[in-house]
């Protein structure tokens, strides 16, 4: 079973615990390889980040991904109902 975890903060947190040097240079307490190590680890996208648009729809506007609809997108940077993101116009 795959656990997904902040690879930043376990990182600190061995820093922390076994006072060593992260650094990748020679020393007593070197842990600059686990650094390295845990960064070449392969990533996951845990959860794919889904755009869509605001489709105007018989006064309505309905979301490109999920067809769920709201009266006003107005502050919405995202679906309410699926969470996908929402490019205003213009916007990249």
């Amino acid at each position: 079973m795959a656990r997904y975890i902040d690879a930043d903060d376990f990182m600190t947190r061995i820093i922390s615990k076994y006072h060593c040097n992260p650094s990748l240079d020679g020393g007593g307490n070197n842990y600059g390889y686990l650094r390295l190590e845990i960064d070449e680890q392969p990533t996951v996208d845990v959860c794919p980040e889904r755009h869509a648009e605001w489709v105007l729809d018989n006064g309505r506007f309905k979301c490109s991904n999920c067809n769920a609809s709201i009266d006003d997108p107005d502050g919405f940077s995202y679906c309410p109902h699926c969470g996908a993101n929402i490019n205003f116009e213009g916007e990249q």
